[in-house]
């Protein structure tokens, strides 16, 4: 497979006045779809109005249309804003706003039309996932027949891209104000934004099983197929926050830099059913409401050319070394209930019906109980749980690194570099989410943690 982009852009800085800069520009990008070398390249038709619908139709020489199955987006052009106002002899107020595009380069070879037959075979051995009664026993392994193409019917997994694939496109803005204060420091709050269209939905099943007591087969769109994959340029995505900054830059041998985020994004993603494309509209899995960091770096004033001990065979010794430290405190991330009983008998994902919001107060959480499960229960059979997605809070992270540094001169060209790094040096347990399925034993338990313990580790590194 091959695929060759362009890019052009023009930009320009324009001085308007003593006080008020402008960055203008714009950008243009092609990204054609991707082709195969001697057109072995076929895809599955699914939409009922088009020649060829419920068959396989193979690419073929001439435009780039029809080797590709696809057609091309040409029409990426992405302006680009910037400006800078000095408001006063302290104040600065900068803004800036542009388009960007994500190429809708196939990442997946599940999702690529490359990936069909007679070009490449894929089948769907039927498993207790996938069907009522498994047709596979461990020791007699798969059948003989397994990979025969004449025997491929209700087994044979396909690949389908939409003929119109428009490349995902996000705008983002920001509205920054920055202030600088007395004794090297400076303090600033910012606005930013972003808005997501075409966002790509990678692995849909289009012919995945209605719900129902039948066979699953039987409750496909084309029975004589298993699972026919794609991806769809149907996601949306918004983003805002709030950022707050105070700096103090580098002097007097101390610095830092805290900040301080709020934020809010929300996504429109594919539903479990995704046989009529259900689309759910909720928090995003990234949705971290709240961010707080703190940095130093202090040069401890002991030893040479320092504010104690400056002088005499104590100062070579102890002198020299250098502190710093990352303090970070965050919200924990959302997560999506589920439930194990296959209420729905098809090949998707089951939702549980909500019956309680689920998440406890901070006083009531422990490992062994983060979300009440009572909150939920097994949904009704073949009717979908009302259980929305990213709904329950997983625990944040609260987490303290140091470092002790110093550089050894050991003659004219060499140095020597000494590291000690502790890292989660209050020996805090970060938890992981919590199991997500509500009707098991251990749902709602956390039983593993994201990261170690305290660990501490040593380095050095010669210079020359």
């Amino acid at each position: 497979l091959f695929s060759t982009g362009s890019e052009f852009y023009v930009q320009d800085h324009f001085k308007v006045s003593r006080k008020l800069t402008l960055d203008l520009g714009v950008r243009y990008e092609y990204m054609p779809p991707f082709v195969e070398w001697h057109n072995r390249y076929a895809t599955f038709v699914v939409d009922p109005s088009l020649a060829g619908y419920g068959t396989l139709i193979p690419a073929k020489d001439g435009s780039i249309e029809e080797r590709s199955l696809q057609r091309p987006d040409r029409n990426n052009f992405s302006p680009r804003l910037g400006l800078a106002w000095q408001a006063t002899a302290n104040t600065v107020i900068r803004a800036g706003y542009g388009i960007f595009y994500d190429s809708t380069a196939q990442g997946t070879f599940s999702d690529l039309p490359a990936g069909n037959p007679p070009f490449y075979l894929d089948t769907q051995i039927a498993t207790g996932n996938t069907s009522a009664t498994s047709s596979v026993i461990v020791k007699n392994g798969f059948a003989a027949d397994a990979l025969k193409p004449e025997v491929l019917a209700g087994r044979a997994v396909f690949n389908q891209f939409p003929y119109d694939f428009p490349d995902a496109l996000t705008q983002q803005w920001n509205l920054n104000m920055q202030r600088a204060l007395p004794k090297n420091m400076v303090v600033s709050a910012a606005y930013i934004g972003s808005n997501t269209v075409h966002r790509r939905w990678s692995a849909i099943d289009l012919n995945q099983p209605s719900p129902g007591s039948t066979a699953i087969n039987s409750r496909r769109l084309f029975p004589n197929q298993s699972t026919i994959t794609t991806s769809l340029p149907e996601g949306r995505g918004n983003y805002q926050a709030l950022e707050l900054k105070l700096e103090r830059r580098f002097a007097g041998g101390f610095s830092t830099l805290n900040g301080y985020t709020w934020s809010h994004a929300m996504i429109t993603d594919s539903g479990p059913n995704t046989r009529v494309m259900q689309r759910e509209r909720g928090l995003s899995p990234e949705d971290m409401r709240q961010r707080f960091f703190s940095t130093i770096i202090w040069d401890i004033p002991v030893g040479k050319g320092r504010r104690w001990v400056s002088n005499g065979t104590v100062s070579q010794i102890i002198g020299g070394w250098q502190f710093s430290t990352l303090f970070v405190a965050q919200a924990g991330l959302p997560y999506t209930p589920g439930q194990s009983a296959n209420t729905m008998n098809w090949t998707g994902a089951n939702r549980p019906n909500r019956i309680g919001d689920g998440n406890l107060a901070s006083g009531e959480r422990t490992p062994d109980r983060w979300f009440d499960k009572a909150a939920f229960a097994t949904a009704t059979p073949f009717i979908l749980g009302n259980s929305g997605s990213n709904i329950i809070w997983a625990p944040g992270v609260v987490n303290l690194d140091t470092t002790l540094s110093r550089t050894f001169q050991l003659t004219e060209r060499f140095k020597l570099d000494f590291r000690s790094e502790f890292f989660n040096v209050l020996n805090e347990a970060h938890l992981a989410a919590p199991n997500m399925t509500v009707d098991v034993a251990n749902g709602g338990a956390i039983s593993s943690t994201d990261t170690p313990g305290r660990q501490i580790q040593f380095g050095m590194k010669l210079i020359f």
